[in-house]
C-alpha cells in the first residue's frame, strides 16, 4: 500500500541544508555530555544527552548538566558537545497522540505536546549538537528496544518562534515510528465509503515540524488515489507562524524507518 502524503507544509516552514560552514555566531551556553546512558537522574554526577536537550529547552541546567555560561546565560544559540562513542536512547514514551472517536460530531484531532523527557528528543529552541564525526559518534535507539522512536523532533508550540538547529558529525541509527490502526468508519456505500483510519507519525530518525496526522485509506482503491481520501485532524499546536531551520553537516542516517512519511528524515 502506498503511504499517503502528509498535509502540505506551512509556507513559513523552511529547511536549509548546508554542506559548507556557516558564518560564526555567538553561542550562549555550552553543555558537554559525559555519559552514553539515557537517563534523567539528578545527583549522579552524569549529564546525559537527554538531560542536555532538556536543559536547552528549559533554559536552565537539568539533572547534572552544568552549562558553561562564562560569558552569557542560556540563550538563542546553545551548544551540546558529544564525545566519541554510542549514545543509546532507551526511555520510551509518545508526546504525540489524538483525541476523538472519528465520528462527524467527534472527529479525530492530533495532539502534540513536546516532552524531551521521554521518547524522541524534542528540540524546542535553537541549538547546535556537535559530535566527533559520523564515524565516531552515534546516537541510536537500542536496536532490540520495543518500542523505538525517532531520534530528534524539531518542534515548538510557540507559533512566534524562529528556531535554527545545527547537527554535525554524528550518525543517527535505529530510529523508528509506527502507525496505529484506529478503525473503519463509513457505511460502505458510494456516498459513504468504508474508510480505514490510521494515526501516523513521520520521520524515522528526525522530523521537522508537526509530523503526525490521522489519515484515511480506501482499501478498495490502489495507488495515489487511496491517500488521504478522508483524513481528519491536524496538530493542536500547528506549524502556522513558526519558522524552523535545519543545518546538517556530516550526518549519516542508517537503519531508520517510518510507517508514515519521511523514511529516515521528514523535512
Amino acid at each position: 500500500m502506498k503511504f499517503p502524503a502528509f498535509p502540505a507544509r506551512h509556507p513559513s516552514l523552511f529547511l536549509v541544508l548546508l554542506a559548507t560552514l556557516m558564518a560564526p555566531v555567538v553561542h550562549a551556553a555550552t553543555i558537554t555530555v559525559n555519559t552514553f546512558d539515557d537517563e534523567i537522574n539528578a545527583g549522579d554526577g552524569l549529564c546525559s544527552l537527554r538531560e542536555a536537550v532538556m536543559s536547552v529547552n528549559a533554559g536552565a541546567d537539568v539533572g547534572d548538566c552544568q552549562a558553561d555560561v562564562t560569558t552569557d546565560a542560556y540563550g538563542f544559540n546553545d551548544t551540546i558537545i558529544l564525545d566519541t562513542g554510542t549514545y543509546t536512547l532507551s526511555l520510551p514514551g509518545l508526546d504525540e497522540g489524538y483525541t476523538g472517536t472519528g465520528t462527524q460530531a467527534d472527529p479525530f484531532v492530533v495532539t502534540n505536546t513536546p516532552d524531551a523527557s521521554m521518547g524522541d528528543l524534542d528540540l524546542m529552541h535553537s541549538v547546535r549538537i556537535i559530535g566527533a564525526g559520523s564515524a565516531l559518534t552515534k546516537i541510536e535507539w537500542d536496536p532490540p528496544a520495543t518500542p523505538a522512536d525517532r531520534i530528534f523532533h524539531i518542534y515548538t508550540t510557540d507559533v512566534n518562534a524562529t528556531d535554527f538547529v545545527t547537527i554535525s558529525g554524528v550518525t543517527l541509527a535505529y530510529g523508528k515510528t509506527t502507525e496505529s490502526f484506529l478503525g473503519t468508519f463509513g457505511a460502505g456505500t458510494a456516498q459513504d465509503p468504508a474508510l480505514d483510519y490510521y494515526f501516523r507519525r513521520a520521520g524515522g530518525a528526525l522530523a521537522l515540524g508537526a509530523a503526525a496526522a490521522v489519515v484515511a485509506i480506501n482499501p478498495l482503491q490502489t495507488g495515489a488515489e487511496n491517500a488521504n481520501v478522508g483524513g481528519q485532524g491536524g496538530s493542536t499546536g500547528g506549524e502556522s507562524g513558526a519558522t524552523y531551520g535545519l543545518t546538517m553537516n556530516g550526518v549519516v542516517v542508517e537503519n531508520s524507518i517510518a510507517q508514515g512519511d519521511g523514511g529516515g528524515l521528514y523535512l
